[in-house]
């Protein structure tokens, strides 16, 4: 007898929803059997339970099944969605040679934002939010950082970690910018220490993109347009000028 598949209501709402877990820590398993079909699987905290009851929420209205299992004997539990031909098509976009990669038609939306910063994001102790991607390639990791910079029109920039994997960092001034395009029902409970934002931020670190902007226009554009542009104090800009040996005209 051949096996019938829920219908999924907006499947393309449904994609994003799953992109912004793959992001992070969400996979995509298949079985070795022949004819099996993929499902998604994503292990989660016990301390973040609230979290897998809201994916399964989520998922059960897009009409797919999904379940929470365990702790069992660990500290997390596992959130599965059953078997679909849905995620046949998304394992093509999501794998390479058995591999996760990041897929070239991938776009930045709030629910993916969500999905993404609670999985792998992390508000320091500096004010700064790092993003987790150590498993992808440098090249896609710079990839997601433009495609970050572009939806939330920020400047996040890409650094190894100790081991040397790539990274995203998000400087403290630029933080409340990109947390106010995480919609409200994110903010779990358990995740409120991620929005936690505090006001007194350590100066921001300069990139090499800002002085390159700097050098071509300054003193030939007033400070407070730079400033605007650069979301700097006037004064900041005059003492990194100062520091790059430019001068007025």
């Amino acid at each position: 007898m051949t096996k019938k598949y829920g219908r999924i209501e907006n499947k393309k709402l449904l994609q994003e929803y799953i992109d912004g877990l793959l992001l992070g820590d969400g996979s995509i398993p298949v079985d070795k059997r022949k004819g099996r079909l993929p499902w998604f699987s994503q292990t989660i905290k016990l301390s973040c339970v609230e979290w897998a009851q809201k994916i399964k929420k989520d998922i059960n209205k897009f009409g797919l099944k999904c379940f929470i299992y365990g702790p069992y004997n660990r500290s997390e539990v596992t959130v599965r969605v059953e078997t679909h031909p849905f995620f046949l098509k998304m394992r093509e976009r999501w794998y390479s040679d058995k591999k996760k990669i990041v897929p070239k038609d991938l776009i930045i939306t709030p629910i993916i934002l969500g999905n993404w910063y609670l999985s792998d994001g992390k508000l320091d102790k500096d004010g700064m939010i790092i993003l987790f991607t150590e498993t992808f390639t440098f090249r896609e990791v710079e990839m997601l950082s433009t495609l970050l910079n572009e939806f939330v029109g920020i400047e996040s920039y890409v650094k190894k970690n100790e081991k040397g994997n790539p990274i995203i960092k998000i400087r403290a001034k630029e933080v409340p910018i990109f947390l106010s395009f995480i919609p409200k029902e994110f903010r779990l409970r358990c995740f409120l220490y991620k929005f936690n934002v505090k006001s007194d931020h350590r100066r921001m670190k300069w990139l090499p993109s800002e002085d390159t902007f700097l050098k071509e226009v300054y003193g030939k554009v007033p400070a407070h347009i730079i400033a605007d542009k650069l979301r700097r104090s006037i004064s900041s800009i005059y003492h990194r000028a100062n520091r790059l040996g430019l001068k007025r005209r």
